[in-house]
């Protein structure tokens, strides 16, 4: 029997009240600075893949609350956290997931909150403050797209993959690596193979955010190498509960624990995506 609180369902509605108020306080710190300004940063993996304080106050917003809430799951968090557990379950997070948007006053940017047992997703949250969305779900339980009203509130719709059929007629979202120069070239030479093949592709700049959107269906695919467990561990869970099928590029099962490869699509187009993704 599931121990009270340990429940996916339980696991999901914390994660999103987490996930909402790192998130605000990441908004809150974004809409002070004003309209196109631009948020200092510090470097990390490369020069071109900023962190800055919001990031960092964050996250730390998010381990206080799981600690208080449940102190003995593990955390592993984008900007640092690494924190061992006992109980099996591991909480992924990512206070800014598309902190380059972030940087530059771009409104794709989110908090995504992934709960992992086994290298298997079990709830997941991913908030979009400036979009005014919540996509979350637990496992069994389906996938929800909330949007916060302007009281606070949300009113929540159930959602699912699109029903496209075609890779031809259908909109694919990709992203590119910020750690080394020949992964990005590797990476565009892919995305000019594929782009005839589809009817467009977008760069949205979040992990995150490109695994919600194809579990609400506004795009059918998603692919990207070269990630981490806190980019994707809530966004598989997203699209598997909403009828995706989500792998890595050879097909094998998605280790949320290291993610490698990603390719998430609706269930008719994910071998026609991979084939293509693979030539």
């Amino acid at each position: 029997m599931t121990a009270h609180g340990d429940s996916p369902e339980e696991l999901r509605r914390l994660a999103v009240d987490i996930a909402r108020e790192a998130g605000d306080h990441a908004r809150r710190g974004r809409v002070e600075l004003g309209a196109g300004s631009r948020v200092a940063h510090d470097t990390k993996s490369s020069d071109v893949d900023p962190v800055t304080q919001f990031d960092r106050e964050a996250e730390a917003i998010v381990v206080d609350r799981v600690t208080a809430a449940r102190p003995d799951d593990a955390i592993v968090g984008e900007e640092g956290t690494d924190r061992a557990g006992t109980t099996g379950l591991e909480w992924h997070v990512d206070p800014i997931d598309g902190t380059v948007n972030y940087v530059y006053d771009l409104p794709m940017w989110c908090t995504s909150i992934g709960i992992v047992r086994d290298g298997q997703p079990v709830a997941g949250a991913v908030y979009a403050p400036m979009l005014g969305e919540i996509t979350s779900a637990s496992l069994g339980g389906g996938t929800t797209l909330s949007s916060i009203q302007p009281d606070g509130s949300a009113t929540d719709q159930p959602v699912t993959v699109s029903g496209a059929t075609v890779l031809a007629t259908s909109l694919v979202t990709t992203g590119f690596s910020y750690f080394v120069e020949e992964h990005r070239e590797h990476q565009a030479a892919r995305i000019a193979a594929l782009l005839p093949h589809v009817r467009d592709i977008r760069r949205m700049g979040s992990a995150a955010l490109d695994l919600a959107f194809v579990a609400t269906g506004r795009v059918e695919g998603y692919f990207e190498e070269f990630l981490n467990s806190w980019d994707v561990a809530a966004g598989v869970i997203l699209v598997t509960e909403a009828g995706g099928v989500v792998t890595a590029f050879d097909g094998s099962p998605i280790d949320a624990r290291e993610p490698a490869g990603v390719l998430a699509a609706a269930p008719e187009l994910h071998a026609a995506l991979d084939a293509r993704i693979e030539r």
